[in-house]
């Protein structure tokens, strides 16, 4: 085989590689950003149908406060700027309560607030 044709096939493979990667990030953002849009949306139908308790107010609040916890210490002023130590219990803590943020990974999140300063 000629070796302009070799690597012609190579750049075709490769860009096949490339589309099939993209495909499936498009895929796992297409589910980030619908699951808790129609989880919230079927919340609000439940809430009119059902109602309110005390109890569904207060799992709110609580994983609202969790939530945002994990994306300001954890994300923010840990992974991103390394304010302070932390132990392994509480570095797994704030990546997964920060993740439930819905804002993506940990890392996409840190490069683009390192990007951002």
């Amino acid at each position: 085989m000629n070796c302009k044709i070799k690597r012609l096939l190579s750049f075709c493979n490769s860009l096949f590689v490339i589309d099939v990667v993209l495909a499936k990030k498009r895929r796992l953002a297409l589910i980030t950003l619908w699951t808790p849009a129609l989880g919230s949306l079927l919340a609000v139908g439940l809430a009119f149908v059902d109602g309110l308790s005390g109890l569904d107010i207060g799992l709110f609040v609580l994983m609202h406060v969790i939530t945002m916890f994990g994306l300001e210490v954890g994300f923010h002023r840990y992974f991103s700027h390394k304010a302070f130590k932390a132990s392994y219990f509480i570095k797994v803590f704030l990546a997964v309560s920060g993740t439930m943020a819905a804002q993506g990974g940990i890392q996409n999140w840190v490069a683009a607030h390192r990007r951002h300063h």
